[in-house]
């Protein structure tokens, strides 16, 4: 039986002299079904529900303890099988219970396996990104590598094709309806001409070079994705609810929602993981004006409506 989640990430940072920005709540555990039942008879947990290998309890606190059973080729049972061989020393009592707790080299091969999930992500990769910097490398990359593979299944996770055009890319039913899409760019663009043109393989297709992303400083690649951002924030949640009738979407909201896309679901590679592990950094650049600037340049004729 082993702690994993924000409890044991709380323990392990306090080991190396740093602090977790949030109190823990619910407790998380990877165990064998005989350790599960076990636990739960020991700490008087209520099993709410049972869905696969995770059962979900109720604490007498009324706090949540999620348990994730380790079965016959699961990660979990890596994980389990990997603690044994190490014999993790630290070891905390939770309701009455003393379990082991995952080393920060466990935790963080979990949170790189679930970096690209847009589920609770604002919280997972503020994690990822601090373990990022005091594990530096991944010391289990074969499970981490089975991890992630269950996670895109689990959540059916894709990120679309980029070996298209322009036009077949942006043909779908979630780009705006009432902008030309080049121009949002143009206006959104930090210098004479969006960033994005300065990588692109082939001016007709949606697919950049790698090499040419990384041949720009640190602020111009921050700059061609935060022009990416503005503009899926405002094609996908400002336009849809000022000119075609959605959901409400505040400035904030859709900048902080359209970076989450970029770093989980509608890229993928350098691009996302460059955007992933600056994270914070791209955060702090947010300029609310932007959807003023957007507006200004439609009053100004710089945008125009799509024909129909």
């Amino acid at each position: 039986m082993l702690v994993i989640g924000s409890h044991a990430l709380r323990i392990g940072l306090e080991e190396v002299g740093k602090r977790l920005n949030r109190a823990p709540s619910d407790l998380d555990i990877l165990a064998w079904p005989g350790e599960a039942d076990y636990f739960i008879l020991e700490a008087n947990l209520t099993v709410e529900k049972r869905v696969g290998n995770k059962w979900l309890c109720r604490a007498p606190d009324g706090r949540w303890v999620e348990i994730e059973i380790a079965t016959t080729g699961s990660s979990s049972l890596d994980y389990l099988r990997w603690e044994f061989e190490m014999t993790v020393s630290t070891a905390a009592d939770f309701y009455g219970v003393v379990i082991p707790v995952a080393p920060l080299e466990m935790l963080y091969s979990l949170k790189r396996a679930h970096r690209h999930s847009p589920r609770m992500f604002h919280k997972h990769v503020k994690d990822y990104n601090l373990l990022r910097e005091i594990v530096k490398t991944d010391a289990l990359p074969e499970i981490t590598k089975k991890r992630y593979q269950e996670t895109v299944e689990r959540e059916k996770l894709r990120t679309p094709s980029l070996n298209k055009s322009t036009k077949d890319f942006f043909d779908d039913k979630v780009s705006n309806r009432t902008f030309i899409h080049d121009q949002i760019h143009e206006v959104m663009a930090f210098g004479d001409r969006p960033m994005f043109e300065k990588i692109k393989i082939d001016p007709n297709k949606v697919a950049c070079s790698k090499e040419k992303f990384f041949a720009l400083t640190h602020e111009e690649r921050a700059h061609c994705v935060q022009e990416e951002v503005y503009v899926i924030a405002l094609e996908r949640a400002i336009i849809p609810m000022l000119f075609e009738g959605e959901g409400m979407a505040t400035p904030v909201e859709a900048y902080k929602w359209a970076l989450m896309r970029i770093c989980t679901t509608l890229c993928s590679g350098w691009f996302r993981e460059f955007a992933l592990e600056n994270y914070e950094d791209l955060m702090l650049r947010y300029n609310w004006t932007y959807t003023n600037k957007f507006l200004k340049a439609v009053e100004e004729g710089r945008i125009r409506r799509i024909e129909k």
